[in-house]
């Protein structure tokens, strides 16, 4: 679908601690349609340490459904294609990237996965 939620995190310590509530330790969170046609969002940010983190939301109810044992049943992804497993989201040095030079643009891919 076109309707996502992104959340950017900018610590290993943030990044994925409160598996539940992905807003709460997020440096940014927001729910965005993406562009059909290119699949992006853009984002300023200062220089730093960044994972991605996005879901699609298939049903647009704003979070990510999942069945009765955690697992999701709707599309997500990690900054550089991490993927997470049965016990969780994908470990920050997979996700990690780094925006080291002022004024310059990151293309940070992000593959949905599912389990």
């Amino acid at each position: 679908s076109t309707h996502a939620i992104l959340w950017l995190y900018n610590s290993e310590e943030s990044w994925n601690v409160a598996k539940d509530r992905c807003s709460d330790s997020a440096y940014i969170h927001m729910p965005k349609e993406i562009d059909a046609e290119t699949g992006t969002y853009s984002l300023d940010v200062p220089l730093g340490d960044y994972a991605v983190m996005i879901i699609d939301d298939a049903n647009n109810n704003g979070k990510l459904d999942t069945n009765w044992m955690g697992v999701p049943n709707e599309g997500c992804g990690a900054s550089n294609g991490a993927k997470g497993g049965p016990l969780g989201g994908p470990p920050w040095s997979d996700a990690k990237f780094s925006l080291t030079e002022c004024g310059t643009k990151a293309e940070v891919p992000v593959s949905l996965w599912s389990m």
